[in-house]
């Protein structure tokens, strides 16, 4: 899912003109692919290891981003604002399945979680705050 949304961002911010959404998309690109890292590495603590669909994740959500991208920012945000919100509540189901002595793998599960978590205001604050419309008065300037 992170690698997803990972990939959706960037496709986004390619094709988004607003300044503030791009630096919203490019902030997400960071902290999800911090994520991923730490994901990665918990799984492997775990004694498990990624399934090798990177490449298809990231081709599907190409093309899903490519569509969602044609009909704007607002659609385009919106979006990532629902996975990342999805993943808060994966996230949130993995860690009660964490044993209450493994401390390690709950503190890294809830870093990431806050990570992305931390990720929604500044999507919020960009669809608000650059691209909404200028009203009639601002556009005669």
């Amino acid at each position: 899912m992170l690698i997803g949304l990972e990939e959706l961002a960037r496709v986004q911010g390619q094709a988004i003109s607003d300044p503030h959404a791009v630096q919203g998309l490019r902030n997400l690109i960071d902290r999800t692919a911090e994520s991923i890292g730490d994901v990665t590495i918990l799984l492997r603590r775990e004694g498990g290891r990624p399934w090798p669909l990177a490449g298809p994740t990231r081709g599907a959500t190409w093309v899903a981003g490519c569509l969602v991208a044609s009909f704007g920012a607002g659609i385009s945000l919106a979006l990532d604002r629902w996975v990342i919100e999805h993943w808060l509540h994966v996230c949130d189901r993995a860690a009660r399945r964490i044993p209450a002595d493994d401390g390690i793998t709950a503190r890294a599960l809830e870093a990431v979680r806050d990570r992305e978590a931390g990720c929604l205001p500044a999507l919020v604050a960009s669809r608000s705050g650059g691209a909404q419309r200028p009203t009639p008065r601002q556009r005669r300037r």
